[in-house]
């Protein structure tokens, strides 16, 4: 990882070696790293991060610790992509179902639903087919 840090584009390489990893190397210690490193992105290398972190915390049996779901949710409801508001939303939702009680998936998805009507209000229907799609998935 020490080498990849140095690197001019190490976010490109940290993203592929996240990737690879096995599903079961994602211990609190490595999610400490990653997450520690995580500023140093630009915020669109960060919430890309964030996501394929969270791609892979779905498929292990490791819960992640609430304060990564807040730090993740933070960046990703600020997101300007659309698709990348919503991709971001699919995934920490599932986190959340998978691994953590009712009452904090009753908080994110209602901070969702408040979010997809801002957008809405700012949205041209027409452009956003895929868009309102993903959200359907998230329903």
């Amino acid at each position: 990882m020490k080498i990849y840090d140095e690197s001019k584009n190490f976010s490109i390489l940290k993203y592929t070696i996240i990737h690879f990893q096995p599903k079961n190397i994602f211990i609190p210690e490595y999610l400490e790293y990653i997450f520690a490193c995580a500023d140093l992105y630009s915020f669109d290398e960060t919430l890309l991060l964030y996501t394929i972190i969270c791609h892979k915390i779905i498929n292990t049996l490791n819960p992640i610790d609430s304060k990564y779901i807040m730090q993740m949710w933070e960046k990703m409801k600020k997101a300007k992509s659309k698709m990348m508001f919503i991709e971001g939303c699919t995934v920490i939702g599932d986190i959340l179902i998978k691994f953590h009680p009712e009452e904090y998936q009753d908080k994110f998805f209602e901070e969702v639903f408040d979010n997809f009507k801002t957008i809405l209000n700012v949205s041209n229907m027409q452009d956003d087919t895929k868009f309102y799609q993903k959200f359907e998935v998230i329903i």
